[in-house]
């Protein structure tokens, strides 16, 4: 038997296979369902509405994101709210920069460090 032979009769195989296996998984799952069921999928053991309780979580979990969001901006704007005020140019860091280094030139020279 040459090789298309044997791929044809192996891709044959595995859609007999494929199709038996369906058909007997059809057979085997039971078609009707009752309002009982239904009912056990919504409720807990003890009665509770599991879409009541999901609702829940969403909110919870909505609170929270809320409050981390609250932290975040607070601290991003902490952290760079100061240079938003004040809207410092280059030319301005640039002039306290010089200042502070002749303020030190300053103390060098009346210390007469090396």
């Amino acid at each position: 038997m040459n090789k298309k032979a044997m791929w044809l009769l192996g891709i044959v195989l595995m859609v007999a296979l494929a199709s038996a296996f369906l058909v007997f998984a059809q057979t085997n799952t039971p078609s009707n369902k009752t309002i009982d069921d239904i009912y056990r999928l919504l409720t807990t053991e003890d009665g509770k509405n599991r879409l009541d309780i999901l609702e829940q979580w969403i909110t919870d979990i909505d609170e929270e994101v809320d409050e981390i969001h609250t932290v975040a901006a607070r601290m991003l704007d902490d952290q760079y709210g100061f240079f938003e005020q004040e809207e410092w140019t280059l030319d301005d860091l640039k002039f306290q920069l010089n200042t502070i280094e002749s303020m030190l030139q300053k103390i060098l020279e009346d210390c007469s460090c090396p």
